[in-house]
């Protein structure tokens, strides 16, 4: 029988109306992609979109790397 297994989309958006600063943003992103791993998420995805205002990931392998980093 299959496992059904959980993922997240990390998109890194920041938008005008509750913009923050970009440090954080990828902080606190990147602290939740460890936290998720902690409660069984399997699978984390970083779309690629680039120039957008609101900081969609434009070089997710970056962020990935990152995020690989501090899981398993």
């Amino acid at each position: 029988m299959d496992q059904l297994t959980f993922g997240y989309l990390y998109d890194f958006r920041n938008p005008q109306p509750w913009q923050r600063p970009w440090p954080q943003v990828y902080a606190e992103i990147l602290d939740f992609v460890e936290w998720s791993e902690s409660v069984g998420v399997e699978g984390a995805w970083g779309p690629e979109h680039h120039a957008a205002e609101d900081g969609y990931q434009p070089a997710p392998f970056v962020v990935l790397a990152a995020s690989a980093a501090r899981t398993k």
